[in-house]
């Protein structure tokens, strides 16, 4: 237990010292997102208009993996980023598998929220790829 505790205080000494202003700005990027996200559904009590808030969310976060994955081109062997893009190709089918089987939501429930579950699971989905490619980032960087 105390060998985790030190560990993990390592690694948090680490990720806190080694962030650099490439990495300083995907933070900008990521709170730019949820502040804009929050403020969008805060000025509604819609659901049309709170989906295409999370809409408007998700498509962020696909810019912001769109950058992650040329950000890692740079700082990746060839061979390595020729991994990265085949893990991204399986997780774009696992996105694409996920979105269907969330798209069911609504016809099990009968309310129109659950129309906005929906949409904050999709989007939960794009969100944490994009919070993992900042760590591959983040740890390939370091390495540099």
């Amino acid at each position: 237990m105390r060998n985790s505790f030190i560990y993990f205080s390592i690694f948090i000494l680490i990720l806190l010292c080694s962030c650099n202003s490439a990495i300083a700005s995907y933070l900008d990027d990521f709170n730019q997102i949820q502040t804009a996200s929050e403020n969008c559904m805060s000025q509604t009590a819609n659901t049309q208009v709170a989906n295409q808030c999370s809409i408007i969310e998700q498509q962020a976060w696909e810019k912001e993996i769109d950058k992650l994955i040329t950000d890692l081109k740079v700082v990746l062997t060839p061979k390595d980023y020729k991994l990265l893009l085949k893990s991204q190709k399986t997780w774009e089918n696992y996105r694409k598998e996920s979105f269907k089987i969330f798209s069911k939501i609504p016809s099990y429930k009968s309310a129109t929220m659950f129309q906005n579950v929906q949409q904050g699971c999709k989007t939960g989905i794009v969100k944490q790829r994009a919070l993992n490619l900042y760590e591959y980032l983040q740890y390939f960087k370091n390495d540099n």
